[in-house]
C-alpha cells in the first residue's frame, strides 16, 4: 500500500504563509505595480485568508522583484523612464 508521510515531512515541504505573501509581493513588483497598489493587495491577503508577512519580507521581496524587472526587463523598464536614455 502507499506509505504515509510523517506531519513534519508534509510541513517542511509546505510554504510557509509569510514566504506566500513574500512571493505574491515580488511578482507584483516584477510586474511593474507601484507599491500602494501592492499593498492593497497584501492587505487584503490578510483580510480574506490571514496571510500575513513581516516588514522586512515585503521590503526585500519588493526591492528583489524591482531590481529582477531592471534586470530581466530592460526595455520595459527604459521605456517607464524615457528620460534615462
Amino acid at each position: 500500500m502507499g506509505e504515509k508521510k510523517s506531519s513534519s515531512a508534509r510541513e517542511s515541504s509546505m510554504i510557509r504563509k509569510g514566504d506566500a505573501v513574500g512571493q505574491v509581493v515580488y511578482v507584483l513588483a516584477k510586474l511593474g505595480y507601484p507599491r500602494p497598489q501592492i499593498e492593497r493587495v497584501v492587505k487584503e491577503l490578510r483580510n480574506t485568508f490571514n496571510l500575513k508577512c513581516t516588514g522586512r519580507v515585503f521590503d526585500m521581496n519588493l526591492t528583489s522583484g524591482r531590481a529582477d524587472r531592471k534586470h530581466l526587463l530592460p526595455t520595459v523598464d527604459s521605456r517607464d523612464h524615457p528620460e534615462s536614455r
